[in-house]
């Protein structure tokens, strides 16, 4: 029998924003407080946004992009409770994040980012708050994925 890996049914993802101070030198340190999301979010959206610039002679027929700058930003999508609400107090407290996500039991997503957009659609049935963390420069890759 086939099993399907039970992260592609949505289950077995886990998610966890930890605030980060920033010093004088740029440097990330954990602080608090941490929101564990795993269990409250309905989606969560990778994107690679690269800069490009189109670089080619006069005469070229053919347009030539080029890479100048990666980036990357998460969208996190919260299922609203009638209590505190985990992405909007995060965001209220902190301006810049890292965001750790594991999918299935091996492959993990770790990512730096400032807090951008923060969004509450209310209708009837599931309501949603959505934020998005758009890329910081950690010194480091960003994001650093491991697992398989």
């Amino acid at each position: 029998m086939v099993a399907i890996p039970l992260w592609l049914k949505g289950a077995n993802v886990g998610c966890v924003m930890t605030p980060q101070n920033v010093d004088t030198a740029g440097t990330l340190t954990d602080t608090t407080p941490v929101a564990t999301l795993t269990g409250t979010l309905e989606r969560v959206s990778w994107r690679s946004l690269p800069k490009k610039q189109e670089i080619s002679h006069m005469g070229a027929a053919r347009e030539h992009d080029v890479i100048l700058k990666e980036r990357t930003e998460f969208t996190l999508s919260e299922i609203l409770k009638p209590t505190a609400n985990l992405i909007e107090a995060a965001f209220a407290s902190a301006a810049v994040f890292k965001l750790v996500m594991t999918r299935g039991t091996t492959r993990s997503f770790t990512f730096y980012g400032v807090r951008g957009d923060y969004e509450e659609g209310l209708e009837e049935g599931k309501s949603l708050g959505v934020g998005t963390l758009t890329m910081v420069d950690p010194g480091q890759a960003n994001p650093t994925i491991t697992g398989s």
